[in-house]
């Protein structure tokens, strides 16, 4: 790391007075996370935690497994050092909650009418078979007995998610061929005067419901057989009404338009520049930046961000990165 290899780097007398300002004591700072996280800090073995203290010459103290609300604490002689660590103990903390979101299994409920399962099924599983093992994932059907038109699919997210997509295409193969006059009696109890239910999210992401010209509430609308109400630009705490006659058809067109809405969110989350703050003394900008910016540009290039360093006037230590988040 540049900081680190300037630090090595003897400095004249006033730069030294300026470094010293920052040599405290004892610097402490905190970080708060779920026990359940403390071991990505500790590694295997310890080997993350002795990693952390000996790049940054700090020490760090992780509470005791089974403790609530006890932070993870941070020491060290060096303001800017703890400052770094910390960012990249919450670094570390962002990233395993991003690995365990996507490695986590899941389960999800897709309504599919009673007098539909057996079809849908198939013969000694014929036709969900491929799907479960195509997609590693487990489709729970009720008992025979049970009158209840809820299925789970339990697998990883983005497995569910697919096997929800089949698993309807099923449905709707089923719903184009005729039933016989017991079955269809079956079926017509889903069948309402109108059936309504809501979502709710923030206006601004209404426009992925809506899409490009209105394509994907066209499509919805078109799929599941319903009405899409996505409320007026600027209104607030009005919620996405979903109507159709098939309670079937309208329970999972919301979950259709919640996944979309889930998906946008992490969608941005990761493709919308932040910022961060990273604590550099002083006398040390010169030397990080090198002789007009090369020890910084292939940072900056390589990874299309923006580095800010405060003006020569500026007493600030304080270093803006500005970039995609990774």
């Amino acid at each position: 790391m540049k900081v680190n290899q300037e630090r090595s780097r003897p400095l004249p007398p006033s730069m030294s007075r300026m470094r010293a300002q920052w040599v405290e004591e004892t610097v402490s700072e905190t970080v708060k996370a779920d026990n359940c996280l403390f071991g990505v800090i500790i590694g295997p073995g310890g080997s993350t935690i002795k990693e952390l203290q000996v790049k940054y010459n700090i020490r760090v103290l992780v509470p005791r497994k089974g403790s609530k609300d006890e932070p993870i604490t941070v020491q060290g002689k060096d303001k800017t050092l703890v400052k770094n660590a910390v960012l990249r103990i919450k670094a570390l903390i962002a990233e395993e909650k991003e690995r365990r979101r996507v490695t986590t299994p899941v389960s999800q409920t897709l309504c599919i009418p009673k007098a539909l399962h057996g079809k849908v099924i198939g013969l000694q599983g014929q036709n969900i078979r491929p799907i479960t093992q195509a997609l590693k994932i487990k489709i729970q059907f009720p008992n025979k007995n049970d009158n209840s038109d809820e299925v789970t699919l339990t697998g990883l997210p983005d497995q569910v998610d697919q096997g929800i997509s089949r698993l309807l295409n099923l449905v709707n193969q089923e719903r184009s061929r005729p039933l016989p006059p017991s079955m269809s009696r079956m079926r017509a109890q889903w069948v309402e005067e109108t059936v309504s239910e809501t979502v709710k999210a923030d206006n601004c992401l209404f426009g992925v419901i809506i899409g490009p010209g209105g394509s994907t509430i066209k499509e919805l609308q078109v799929k599941y057989n319903i009405r899409v109400l996505v409320p007026r630009k600027g209104s607030k705490d009005e919620p996405i009404t979903v109507q159709g006659k098939d309670k079937t058809l309208v329970k999972n067109a919301v979950l259709r338009i919640k996944a979309l809405i889930a998906e946008e969110k992490e969608r941005r989350r990761v493709t919308t520049p932040v910022s961060q703050t990273l604590c550099i003394p002083k006398a040390l900008h010169g030397k990080v930046i090198g002789l007009q910016g090369q020890n910084i540009r292939p940072i900056t290039q390589a990874l299309k961000i923006k580095i800010q360093f405060p003006n020569k006037n500026d007493n600030s230590d304080e270093v803006t990165l500005t970039g995609l988040p990774d």
